[in-house]
């Protein structure tokens, strides 16, 4: 788990990096943006906290998240000398989450437009139907 985590560190320095941020400066730019938004969010709706709740579970219900990646699935090399083995999240039959993602790209993107419809027109029910039509 560990590895898992320094490697997600690593990854989103590079990421910023490659956008032309600091990591010291993208680190407190992200937290301040996030307690703007929260503000803002809960003072525009009083179903901020269902929003932040069903965020949560949409992150913790991420294909590459850290309770996949300890199973003990591992990849071979068969053609060398070395007996080489690197962890992966995938089993024999890997998860294609890039197709899966471009075949449903536009159902997020209704979805998402119908979460920023719900809030702005302070509909609940709209919300809670667009984010069950994502999941």
């Amino acid at each position: 788990m560990k590895s898992y985590l320094t490697l997600q560190y690593r990854m989103l320095n590079r990421h910023l990096q490659e956008a032309g941020l600091q990591p010291w400066v993208g680190y407190p730019l992200f937290l301040l943006a996030f307690i703007g938004l929260s503000e803002y969010l809960f003072q525009k709706t009083s179903f901020a906290a269902y929003f932040f709740l069903l965020f949560a579970l949409s992150i913790i219900s991420d294909p590459f998240s850290p309770a996949i990646f300890i199973r003990n699935f591992s990849f071979t090399t068969h053609n060398s000398r070395w007996n080489f083995t690197i962890p992966t999240p995938f089993s024999k039959h890997p998860f294609e989450f890039a197709v899966g993602f471009r075949k449903t790209f536009l159902a997020w993107l209704f979805a998402y437009f119908l979460t920023i419809m719900a809030i702005s027109v302070g509909n609940f029910n709209l919300g809670v139907f667009s984010w069950l039509y994502c999941s």
